[in-house]
């Protein structure tokens, strides 16, 4: 949750077409059952750069946290990097 109370959510909202995990979002929800404000946070298209067996999807293992007045969100990118972004919690 966040610190005003708002539930929030961190992921791929559509989950066809399968293993695609395109776009990020953060979904937004006052009493944590429905997510009514959504902002995307990554969509671009992203090519593999190194062959490798399951690495289909591109936004992926999204983990976050809280942290000095930013939403801090973790994930994977084509299971071949790491990415970071800081979201300012009043910008929300």
């Amino acid at each position: 949750r966040l610190p005003d109370g708002r539930f929030y959510y961190v992921g791929n909202p559509d989950p066809k077409p399968r293993g695609r995990r395109n776009p990020l979002v953060l979904s937004l929800s006052r009493d944590g059952a429905r997510f009514d404000t959504h902002y995307v946070l990554a969509d671009a298209e992203y090519r593999q750069k190194r062959p490798g067996m399951y690495k289909g999807g591109t936004y992926a293992y999204a983990h976050s946290m809280v942290h000095d007045g930013h939403l801090c969100v973790i994930f994977s990118v084509g299971k071949e990097s790491v990415a970071v972004l800081r979201v300012p919690l009043d910008a929300l």
